[in-house]
């Protein structure tokens, strides 16, 4: 058996005699050249195994030759080995390569839906080393990290280039399980009799532009990639640490209504009859630069009762015009329900101190007309204000965890298993 020697940096293929550049150490098995497709076996003085003529170079910013740091060492681009997985759902193809170097041995960069990711071969066993059966989420433990089980599929090799640690030939049919762990994935893989593990790593598109030079902004994907880490944005991150302090202000908003926001009343009275007719009423405000509540109550029951309400003061000037419903209807359906409310509430303000008078009219089409209450209460301090504030800044608190919920459920529904 010939091997070639480590100092030999380029040869000609030996069936079209193009130049072919060796940038791969000892362990490199087969050299397909990129002009005529022979597949050449470099342990056998590159003796020409195979040959696919005009095979179509997958679509990739990455190339051989190209060079770049991943995890501070130098690698580079030395084969390319391309996918397709076939399922009810559709086709799936993506590309990886080959990478050497010299300090660090061999490791594979894939290019799989504008998602880039880092693998090696692992010789350290897994728990349990064979997956007899597929369970989806099912857990598989490597070096102390947990993995839960998430796609298993088929790969073909659809196409061959450069140099390659074994003899890779198109149409070979790999079995894959992966496992995640993000930024992990943990696979075995099946060919024939033959079981290897990979351990892979998701590399963010900042950190493969920076070690390749290559623009990966126009490639974009739709999907999360099963090690894909979630990562929270800037403005998320911002409003979430302001949601504590939001909620501490708006409880204690809630706490100072419940204490002294109801107001003081200026006006307390009741009608048992409104279908009878309802009395001028009057009443006196103290603080005018303050909010005056308007509450008016009914035991309305699966019912309504509309009412117009006006108040002037007393030069006669309108102060406050409005018509306002009081309605509440229940019962049981497939359980308890209920809509309405037996009490309305207005809030307004006064321009000055002084008397004001307050009409009110039934509308005589009203369904139900039990007894009617009204209050008036002057320096009120609203409770849906407070209470919007403290569901705002709940939500924020709560976004980041809905964020990493939603992008969770999105990368688990993507599994076709």
């Amino acid at each position: 058996m010939i091997t070639a020697p480590e100092t030999l940096r380029s040869i000609q293929c030996t069936s079209c005699a193009a130049p072919l550049p060796l940038k791969g150490g000892h362990q490199v098995r087969s050299l397909v050249c990129s002009y005529c497709g022979a597949v050449m076996d470099a342990h056998a003085d590159f003796a020409i195994l195979a040959q696919y003529r005009n095979l179509e170079r997958p679509s990739s910013p990455f190339g051989i030759g190209m060079e770049g740091q991943i995890k501070g060492v130098p690698f580079a681009i030395i084969g390319t080995v391309a996918y397709r997985s076939r399922d009810e759902w559709g086709v799936y193809d993506w590309v990886s390569y080959q990478i050497f170097s010299p300090t660090h041995g061999y490791a594979w960069l894939t290019w799989n839906d504008a998602h880039v990711i880092f693998s090696r071969r692992v010789r350290d066993l897994p728990d349990p080393p064979v997956l007899s059966d597929f369970h989806r989420k099912g857990t598989v433990t490597f070096r102390d990290r947990i993995y839960r089980q998430y796609e298993r599929y088929e790969a073909n090799i659809t196409f061959v280039e450069g140099e390659l640690t074994w003899l890779a030939h198109l149409g070979d049919t790999t079995s894959i399980v992966e496992a995640i762990s993000p930024p992990f994935v943990f696979e075995y893989e099946q060919s024939g009799s033959e079981l290897e593990y990979t351990l892979s790593e998701y590399i963010p598109r900042s950190e493969a532009e920076a070690a390749f030079g290559v623009d990966l902004g126009a490639s974009r994907s739709a999907d999360i990639h099963p090690a894909q880490p979630f990562e929270e944005s800037a403005f998320t991150t911002a409003i979430a640490s302001v949601g504590p302090f939001a909620t501490a202000a708006a409880l204690c908003g809630l706490l100072m209504t419940w204490v002294i926001g109801g107001g003081t009343v200026v006006l307390n009275d009741s009608f048992g009859n409104p279908a009878s007719g309802l009395s001028p009423l009057s009443f006196e405000i103290h603080r005018p630069n303050q909010l005056v509540n308007l509450e008016m109550r009914s035991p309305v029951d699966n019912g309504w009762a509309y009412y117009d309400v006006s108040i002037e003061d007393d030069e006669g000037e309108p102060i406050l015009e409005l018509g306002s419903e009081i309605s509440y209807y229940h019962g049981y359906d497939d359980g308890h329900w209920s809509e309405g409310s037996q009490t309305t509430s207005t809030l307004f303000r006064v321009p000055a101190a002084g008397r004001y008078n307050m009409e009110i009219e039934l509308d005589p089409e009203s369904v139900q007309v039990p007894p009617l209450q009204v209050r008036i209460l002057e320096g009120a301090m609203p409770r849906r204000y407070f209470t919007g504030l403290l569901a705002i800044s709940i939500l924020c608190m709560a976004m980041p965890a809905y964020r990493r919920w939603k992008f969770e459920k999105k990368r688990w529904d993507d599994t076709d298993d």
